[in-house]
């Protein structure tokens, strides 16, 4: 289970920002503004991978953007993402790819 946690993670580090977005998705805020505030997530404000328009709402002021976290998004975010993993383990034929398909 780790170990799929660390990739999920490498892949996407969008994982490591759910706390954040969830406890600040009563109002709007840019990237940088959410990444500053912690100072262990200052590494990723150069992260290309990180792309938040998939699990938040975005509102664009000039040339910054701001974000919310929407439930809706982060559910089918969140399918998306499950679903490719039981497509590898199934194309792999690992053993335990019936339990993901059973959770989602």
């Amino acid at each position: 289970m780790l170990l799929l946690f660390y990739i999920c993670l490498w892949h996407q580090p969008i994982f490591l920002l759910l706390p954040l977005l969830e406890a600040s998705a009563s109002h709007f805020t840019s990237r940088q503004q959410l990444l500053s505030e912690n100072p262990q997530f200052h590494a990723l404000q150069e992260c290309r991978n990180l792309d938040l328009r998939w699990v938040c709402e975005v509102k664009v002021a000039g040339d910054e953007a701001y974000y919310k976290l929407n439930t809706e998004k982060l559910n089918n975010w969140l399918k998306g993402r499950v679903a490719r993993l039981q497509a590898v383990l199934d194309a792999q034929n690992i053993c335990g790819s019936n339990l993901v398909r059973v959770l989602f």
